[in-house]
């Protein structure tokens, strides 16, 4: 039997040794990733779903557009950090801020176990100790550090067969085409039950003035950004959204589009535009650039 016992423990201690180096391989080629981009885009947009699907940056050419759907501040704090660190010629940084970035269900971009799943494989790379220690005391965190070389394996590959990655190939935003129109039928679905949320995301509170030191730090200028909604009164909670920015942002440039006209076929839902709205919205910002900017 203590033989066994012996046998068993050599086998777990080694099979925690063997996905600690392969943990730690992947972190190593990740890291190397290369987050530089055209020297003729000086503006980064940033955030979640509402930006990633409202600005087509191949339209609006002097911008650069990082948003990532379902990610909270956290993760474009990390992503801005070094995407700052490598592109100094950026010196404008536009932020999705909408009512639904500050409520206190979006913790749950943080601590949802769906989340952590979902997007540590994608920033592990990208996260400094203060932001692990978020997850220190969470069993899915680990699971996801486990599965880190399995999630990674197509930037694993292109590394060992083309010996270059950029902050493409980790999957952590860009411009997303979003090819629906669901506008009716939520309109339908949603009816006069609209929810406006008591109490914001520490989160998300924590982050935002994260992003505002950087850039001020960095000497870059941060504007807060809404992007179209359809029905933003009724739908945007923008009252919450405006007693927020008065109680943490007072002071730093905020452009409100969230009333921003458009016909119903731009809308792939309430809350985003679809490609169509994109190039409305994205060609009324590059036409209109100095005047906005």
């Amino acid at each position: 039997m203590k033989i066994f016992l012996w046998r068993l423990f050599k086998f777990f201690c080694l099979n925690i040794t063997i996905v600690l180096v392969l943990v730690a391989a992947v972190y190593f080629i990740l890291s190397g990733a290369s987050f530089a981009i055209p020297e003729d885009r000086n503006i980064l947009i940033i955030g979640d779903s509402h930006t990633e699907c409202a600005i087509d940056d191949s339209i609006f050419t002097r911008s650069f557009n990082i948003s990532h759907g379902g990610t909270a501040y956290l993760y474009s704090y990390v992503k801005l950090r070094k995407f700052l660190a490598e592109n100094s010629h950026i010196d404008t940084v536009l932020l999705s801020f909408h009512g639904g970035a500050t409520q206190k269900s979006r913790d749950e971009l943080i601590i949802g176990d769906r989340y952590i799943l979902g997007c540590i494989p994608n920033y592990s790379s990208l996260l400094h100790a203060e932001e692990l220690s978020i997850f220190i005391n969470n069993p899915t965190f680990y699971s996801a550090v486990v599965k880190l070389p399995v999630k990674c394996i197509k930037p694993i590959l292109k590394f060992i067969t083309k010996h270059t990655l950029t902050w493409k190939d980790l999957r952590i935003g860009g411009y997303f085409k979003l090819d629906r129109d669901r506008l009716q039928q939520e309109i339908k679905l949603t009816g006069n039950n609209t929810v406006v949320e008591i109490g914001y995301s520490d989160y998300q509170i924590d982050y935002l003035l994260k992003i505002i030191d950087l850039c001020n730090e960095k000497n870059v200028r941060l504007i807060l950004f809404n992007a179209p909604t359809y029905d933003a009164p009724k739908y945007g909670n923008l009252q919450m959204l405006n007693d927020f920015y008065t109680a943490y942002c007072n002071g730093i440039r905020y452009l409100d589009y969230s009333n921003f006209i458009l016909p119903d076929y731009a809308y792939g839902d309430i809350w985003h535009l679809n490609f169509k709205g994109a190039e409305i919205f994205s060609n009324y910002l590059e036409s209109n650039y100095e005047d906005i900017f």
